[in-house]
Order: structure tokens, then sequence, then C-alpha cells
């Protein structure tokens, strides 16, 4: 919503949901008496495990309608976290269907969707669109303290590599300064290449960050749902 402005302007599979991880085993029950199912079904003793060392849960119903349960946003054995704990301090009102929700603030949505891309080699082109879309349609972002939140974390190259891939790609309109920042850094833009070539030229589907992998046969049809991507969010921007 902060990105789109409308949910049916962005095409997605499931909808992610951030909950305490003390909570979990709550929701888990009410999402039970609503009709979804555990996507797998746990035991006792596997629910325990995934609240140790997953990060998240997939719940669906018989209308095919997909949650993934979160409590954190990377595995805890990934080098670098996202404090969830502080992102509850930080959360921000947001209107859906008339309804009031809270989510997390404009900030913490741009270093969650930078981890993100970057944990899957950024092997989609929606999700560069996804933070190109948050810095075009709130102009009211704390570069300050974003910065200083991805200092903190030590995430401030992740979040280079995220916002140079939405100026390079497609055009947004990150600050100077910010841009220097990311520029200058000659790892961000080797890795950009790297996510690019995975992009636009034959190869498999994790293509990118760690590999180049081999053409497979649906490389054809990736690269036309690339261009489409890249052409519908060039049009979205120019028409706000």
């Amino acid at each position: 919503m902060w990105a789109y402005g409308d949910v049916g302007r962005r095409e997605f599979g499931d909808l992610d949901i951030l909950v305490k991880k003390q909570d979990v085993p709550a929701v888990r029950e009410l999402l039970v008496s609503e009709g979804f199912t555990p996507r797998p079904d746990l035991s006792a003793a596997q629910q325990a495990a995934s609240l140790r060392f997953d990060c998240s849960h997939n719940f669906a119903n018989e209308k095919n309608i997909w949650l993934d349960v979160h409590w954190h946003f990377v595995v805890p054995s990934a080098s670098v976290q996202i404090d969830t704990d502080e992102l509850w301090n930080r959360l921000q009102p947001i209107s859906v269907n008339r309804r009031e929700l809270k989510t997390v603030s404009v900030e913490d949505l741009l270093l969650i969707l930078c981890l993100h891309g970057f944990t899957h080699f950024w092997e989609r082109l929606g999700w560069i669109g996804d933070v190109a879309a948050v810095i075009e349609s709130r102009k009211e972002i704390d570069w300050p303290l974003l910065l200083k939140n991805a200092d903190r974390m030590g995430s401030r190259r992740i979040l280079s590599l995220g916002l140079y891939l939405a100026s390079n790609l497609l055009g947004a309109s990150i600050p100077p300064d910010i841009w220097t920042i990311a520029s200058a850094d000659a790892t961000v833009v080797a890795l950009a290449k790297q996510v690019q070539r995975g992009l636009f030229t034959e190869g498999s589907e994790a293509a990118g960050i760690l590999n180049e992998g081999s053409p497979s046969p649906g490389d054809e049809g990736r690269k036309a749902r690339q261009t489409y991507v890249l052409y519908s969010f060039v049009g979205y921007t120019k028409s706000r």
C-alpha cells in the first residue's frame, strides 16, 4: 500500500503478516479456526523448532488464499537481521478497504524490501520495482534515519544495492548524496551488474549474485515477464 496505494496495482501470490514471536501459537489457532491449514502441517516439536530456527510459516485455505506469517524477516542464522521488536514502536497507520491498520514505517519497509531482494539474489525485477515505487510514491522518506537504521543493523551495502538498482534500472529518484554513496561503492556496482545479467540474459531462475546458471526452458517467458514489469512500472510512475 505504501508503494502503490491500491492492492489491485500489485500482483502477489501470498500476503505477508508480521506478528510477535510469542503470539505465533495464538495466530496459528486463530487461522485454523478460520479455515486455514498450515503448509506444511507441523507436529508440536516441529513447531517449536520452526519458531527457533525459521522466520515464517505458510497457511492456506480452500480458496487458495495464502498467508505467510512472519516473526522474523530472515532466518535467525542469517548474518544480517532486522530487529522486529524495534519495528513495533515505529508502526504507522494505513487505510485498507476503509479500515485503519498498522504497518511498518516507510523507512523500515525500504530496508525490508532491500533485505528480501538481496536474500533472493534480486531474481525478480518486480522486487526492484517495489523499491522504486515506494521511493516515488512516498516523498516523506527520512533518508538520514534510513541510513542510520541500515548502519545499526550492518546492512548499508544491502540498502545501497537495492537503491542503486531501483535508480539505475527504473529511474527511481533517490537523493543525489545517496546516489553518490551507492555508486561510489565498487562492490555495489559489481553486484548490480550481476543482478542485471541475471535478469535480462539467459540463465537459471537463481542467476544473479551467486551464480549465472545455465539456460532453462522458461527463459523466454521469464524475459517477457521482466519486460512487462519494466514498462508497466515506467508507465505507472509517469502517470502519477
